[in-house]
């Protein structure tokens, strides 16, 4: 009985001592398959995608900023199938400008406003059909425009609009206590609703309209249950409920980043400036892989670019010098992590199908890169 004891405890000590490298069984592997898209004169390369599927079709789509433009491309022949122009002025206009966009069929396409509290619903031939309000919550909240992106998009669920929300300026000395990320749009009744979630406390009111503003960017997922948010200076993750009554604080951290701060910065030199924050740790977007049940995080490690010689806002578009991949399975525990090589992929351009995670090759430093053809490779979720 005594030597069972031992053998149960030594047992125990074992598992204990094993490190979080111990858990990490997958990692992501390079293909060679790779997606081309081609791109016209007057079209400039996108800053985000946004893949959707109808009638078992998948297809590309992004927008082209220099024209007000939705450009939707067959995903796996590279074919362009529609250029809608978006008009911002006249009597079919989306007021207050376009900047985002949401795909839930070629006959729903949303389009919000940039600077007013307005969706506006149209087709592919880009007539509006319909206008939805949501300037102000059914308890008399006054709500602040919002812009879908490559980091938080819109999510239907039943009758409802679920939209992200950025910090509500109206609150003034009270902004970041007090701003909600997310409401809810009834459709059917037209009322709003204000989620309870807030913003976690990353920065301060000193903070606004300076660089460290950025303190309060997130990315968010969801997964047809809860919704993920990656704020890109908190090493944890935040899994609400679709009513975000219930939120759950949960360790996301990269093994590439000790930790990470919210950047600030008081030097006067502009490109100094930017330098600094390409150089920055931080966290970025995170996608849900619903064919493998998995959540991909993007991490942007701490690095040094004395070697990079172009502008760096183009590099920031690019998503950096280099970044990992953290794996986490469907209880968002890490189950591995995977760095990338420098300057050869665009983190800012990933779209998850049914035969694997694609990233974008359109880095500005990638000896291949084209302004003419959008290209993405296809990597693989492979357990070691």
């Amino acid at each position: 009985m005594k030597q069972l004891y031992i053998l149960t405890l030594f047992v125990l000590i074992l598992i204990s001592c094993k490190s979080p490298s111990d858990k990490e069984h997958y990692v992501i592997q390079k293909s060679e398959k790779i997606l081309s898209f081609q791109l016209n004169r007057d079209v400039k390369m996108p800053y985000y995608v946004f893949p959707f599927e109808e009638k078992g079709c998948q297809y590309l789509s992004f927008q082209n900023s220099i024209q007000s433009e939705i450009l939707i491309y067959e995903m796996y022949s590279g074919k362009l199938i529609k250029q809608m122009r978006i008009e911002t002025e006249g009597s079919n206009a989306v007021i207050g400008g376009f900047s985002g966009y949401f795909i839930q069929s070629m006959n729903q396409i949303f389009v919000p406003s940039l600077y007013v509290n307005t969706i506006w619903v149209m087709d592919t031939t880009a007539v509006i059909k319909q206008k939805i309000d949501y300037s102000k919550t059914k308890t008399g909240q006054l709500l602040t425009p919002f812009i879908p992106n490559d980091k938080s998009q819109m999510a239907f669920i039943n009758d409802s609009i679920n939209i992200p929300l950025g910090l509500n300026m109206m609150l003034k000395e009270k902004v970041v206590e007090n701003s909600f990320v997310s409401a809810v749009i009834d459709t059917v009744n037209k009322n709003v609703v204000a989620l309870p979630m807030k913003f976690p406390q990353l920065m301060t009111d000193k903070d606004l309209h300076t660089v460290a503003s950025s303190g309060c960017d997130y990315s968010r997922c969801y997964d047809g249950k809860d919704f993920i948010y990656s704020f890109h200076y908190d090493e944890f993750l935040y899994k609400a409920n679709s009513n975000h009554h219930k939120v759950d604080k949960i360790i996301g951290k990269s093994k590439y980043i000790d930790h990470v701060d919210l950047f600030r910065s008081n030097d006067s030199d502009f490109r100094k400036m930017l330098k600094a924050q390409c150089e920055h740790a931080t966290y970025g977007n995170i996608l849900y892989d619903k064919y493998r049940n998995v959540y991909y995080r993007f991490v942007y490690p701490s690095v040094n670019v004395d070697d990079f010689k172009g502008d760096y806002i183009n590099l920031i578009r690019s998503g950096g010098k280099n970044f990992s991949i953290i794996i986490l399975d469907k209880n968002l525990t890490i189950i591995g992590e995977t760095l990338f090589p420098d300057y050869t992929y665009n983190s800012k351009l990933a779209f998850v199908l049914k035969d694997g995670l694609y990233i974008s090759l359109n880095h500005i430093q990638n000896p291949n890169y084209s302004d003419d053809v959008l290209s993405f490779q296809r990597f693989e979720l492979k357990e070691k």
